[in-house]
C-alpha cells in the first residue's frame, strides 16, 4: 500500500480538530463586542479642543505656535481631536498644550 494512503486516517485526526476549533473562534468572534480603540498616551495628554494645522503629504499636525503653522501645504484646520483620530501624528512627538 503507498505511504500517502496508510496516512489519510491521520490527516483526518488533525483536521477534523481544527476545523472545529476555526468554527469555534469564528463564532465567538461573531458574538463578542468589539473591543474597544486603544489609545497612545500622547492621545490621552492632548487638549481636545485646540485647533491645529494638518498636513496632508506629512501626515504631521503643527500647533498654533509652530513656525510651520498654516504654511505647509496642502493642509487645513482641524481640532487636534480630529487630527488624531484621522491619523496625523504631532510634528516634533509632543501634542498641543
Amino acid at each position: 500500500m503507498p505511504k500517502s494512503a496508510s496516512r489519510r486516517p491521520e490527516m483526518f485526526l488533525i483536521l477534523i480538530p481544527l476545523m472545529i476549533l476555526l468554527g469555534i473562534l469564528y463564532f465567538l468572534q461573531q458574538r463578542l463586542p468589539q473591543l474597544p480603540r486603544l489609545t497612545t498616551p500622547a492621545e490621552t495628554r492632548a487638549a481636545r479642543n485646540v485647533n491645529v494645522w494638518a498636513a496632508k503629504q506629512t501626515g504631521l499636525y503643527y500647533c498654533s505656535d509652530s513656525k510651520l503653522y498654516q504654511k505647509v501645504e496642502p493642509g487645513m484646520v482641524m481640532t487636534q481631536e480630529k487630527a488624531l483620530e484621522g491619523g496625523y501624528r504631532p510634528a516634533g512627538g509632543k501634542t498641543c498644550p
